[in-house]
């Protein structure tokens, strides 16, 4: 759910199997938080412990082989 309290869940689908990150970015652009994955495929699930982030708002970055997707999510 977005907006967000402690946690949320991150879901992407790739087309095929592929090696993934996840950034994190705050508000002014500095990297909070950075998680990779092994080649996943399909639907895929990624839970993010965001407890220990302050109240504001972020950028869901999802980069897998040559895609790139950007997401806002605001923390209460």
């Amino acid at each position: 759910p977005n907006p967000f309290t402690n946690t949320i869940t991150i879901e992407f689908e790739l087309k095929n199997p592929e090696k993934m990150n996840i950034t994190i970015y705050n508000h002014l652009g500095e990297k909070v938080e950075t998680i990779e994955e092994d080649p996943v495929y399909r639907n895929h699930q990624v839970n993010l412990d965001a407890g220990d982030l302050p109240a504001g708002v972020y950028f869901c970055v999802i980069r897998a082989n040559r895609e790139i997707q950007t997401m806002k999510m605001i923390k209460l």
